[in-house]
């Protein structure tokens, strides 16, 4: 959501030119401009207040009334979790996320989460806890070695271009969510957004 000011400037000047190839988001949640990173808290809460996506999937940060188109190199969002006492995950606008719709898996093992923002890729660091809350359909629990080969199992149907039936659920605090798997080259397609936006 834009602020006022904002809006003002984009209806005062609405022909500023959009830019892309500038700012970029990466896969830890770290913004960089120009390759360098952003590391001054008032130009990161700037950015964080004002980022967004238009019609096409393409996400953008709104600088007054010019727009800079973000490259991504995971996802729209990079979600950290909050705690083993906390539940919940914080994503790089530093925003709290509970509750999801899915949770995805791809062919090398990375997780995602598709929550209200969009989709936001898990923090390796995450996943000894993101793999803690997998279980069966139904939600039983699984042993360390009946997890691990459900997961191999899932990785090669997916490594082999078939899309695996789902064999596990992830433990979300409001209920099961079952597993999905999605090759890496149609997460965008899939989730609406674009990794290299182009004007």
């Amino acid at each position: 959501m834009l602020d006022p000011d904002t809006l003002r400037a984009m209806a005062r000047w609405p022909d500023v030119p959009a830019v892309t190839g500038w700012l970029s988001l990466d896969g830890t949640g770290r913004w960089y401009i120009r390759g360098q990173r952003i590391k001054h808290p008032l130009i990161l809460a700037h950015i964080r207040g004002h980022y967004d996506c238009d019609a096409q999937g393409r996400w953008f940060f709104q600088n007054g009334p010019q727009r800079v188109f973000v490259s991504l190199e995971k996802a729209p969002h990079v979600l950290q979790a909050l705690g083993e006492r906390e539940p919940g995950f914080r994503d790089q606008c530093d925003r709290r996320l509970e509750t999801f719709e899915r949770v995805i898996l791809d062919e090398e093992g990375q997780m995602y989460l598709l929550g209200e923002y969009g989709l936001g890729y898990v923090l390796d660091q995450d996943l000894p806890m993101m793999m803690a809350r997998l279980t069966t359909l139904d939600g039983h629990p699984l042993s360390e070695s009946a997890l691990f080969a459900a997961i191999e199992a899932f990785l090669a149907a997916l490594c082999a271009a078939e899309q695996p039936a789902p064999t596990l659920a992830w433990r979300d605090p409001n209920g099961l969510l079952p597993l999905e798997g999605c090759r890496l080259a149609a997460l965008e397609p899939c989730f609406g957004f674009q990794k290299e936006p182009c004007l």
